[in-house]
């Protein structure tokens, strides 16, 4: 990662030598200083056996005094890297995180400590330095199969470059989050789309032992919408519901309504649900509830039903299923009946 990015960080971090001086910090007064600097005399030693101690807890409370204000404590986790430390300093005000190289942890972390503008500018950084290294890495790892195929070890090549192309598949989104969407509307018959979209992932459903219904108005109301957007949310949608059921078995079912001059689309299922001190944080970017999720997917769709002109909301219980509910103006009031 290019220093400057370091600059952009919304919480303390610092980078230092084995003599504990500063390399590289978030913090402007903090370069050519010891870290020391920074602590009260009382705790150099507890601080220093942190530091060195391999086998120490990977974090560590500590009272730190920054930009010359008074001590302010903070969650201090160590990441040890060839003869570089990194420190990564959490006020303790903010729930504290598990592992900071856990990336989905670390971003709801700093997504409560900085505005969702600073987090999703900080991430769009990242994703564009790592995402020209994968370019690079797949560029001569393409270079190289010929001579791997030679000793008949180009297995190794595919799955490499798979692995790549996934990686960067995660920082499009990414990169996607963080730009405005332009929309193509066009006129859209609204049950032919989900119908669409059942279709479309009816074979993945089945084979997670998952029944996926559709229950459509005997309206057909016209909607002016980004037809490939809204498919894309509806997909994320269905994926997601089928994800939240364990064990197969479970019921997701798309339906269809018409109130007055809306048009309503449900996406419910019968999984785990979604703890309610968990709802309203969905569509924030970076939030994730999935161990390797990347807490991307819901906050695109919120852009993109908003960029459609639509309403997307959430009801869940914990253990009791999930509706998610996307509210569309009709067209002109143009309904076919079926």
């Amino acid at each position: 990662m290019s220093i400057h990015i370091y600059k952009k960080l919304p919480f303390p971090y610092f980078c230092l030598n084995q003599d504990l001086h500063i390399d590289h910090s978030s913090v402007e007064e903090a370069h050519s200083f010891s870290f020391t600097r920074f602590l009260s005399s009382s705790s150099f030693d507890e601080f220093k056996s942190f530091l060195l101690n391999l086998e120490c807890e990977s974090s560590r409370l500590f009272e730190l005094k920054l930009n010359g204000i008074n001590s302010i404590p903070y969650e201090i986790y160590k990441v040890i890297e060839k003869d570089q430390i990194h420190l990564f300093c959490i006020p303790v005000n903010i729930k504290p995180i598990k592992d900071p190289t856990n990336q989905p942890e670390k971003f709801n972390k700093i997504k409560n400590y900085c505005s969702s503008e600073e987090v999703m500018n900080l991430a769009t950084n990242i994703a564009h330095e790592v995402k020209n290294s994968l370019t690079s890495v797949k560029g001569f790892i393409q270079l190289s199969k010929p001579y791997l195929s030679e000793i008949h070890k180009d297995q190794y090549t595919d799955v490499a470059l798979e692995e790549i192309d996934r990686a960067n598949e995660i920082l499009y989104q990414l990169l996607d989050l963080s730009k405005p969407y332009k929309t193509r509307k066009k006129k859209t018959s609204l049950n032919k789309m989900v119908k669409d979209v059942s279709l479309l992932y009816e074979s993945e459903a089945t084979l997670k032992m998952v029944s996926l219904k559709t229950q459509l108005t005997n309206k057909n109301p016209y909607i002016m919408v980004d037809e490939k957007q809204l498919k894309q949310v509806l997909i994320n949608l269905v994926k997601n519901a089928v994800e939240s059921i364990t064990g197969g078995h479970g019921e997701v079912t798309l339906s269809t309504e018409v109130t007055n001059d809306c048009a309503t689309i449900f996406v419910r299922d019968n999984g785990c649900g979604i703890r309610t001190e968990n709802i309203h944080q969905l569509f924030n970017p970076y939030f994730t509830t999935k161990p390797t999720g990347t807490g991307v997917g819901l906050a695109i769709c919120k852009k993109l039903i908003d960029a459609n002109g639509g309403v997307i909301s959430v009801e869940s219980f914990d253990c009791n299923g999930t509706t998610f509910k996307i509210q569309i103006p009709i067209l002109n009031n143009q309904i076919l009946y079926a």
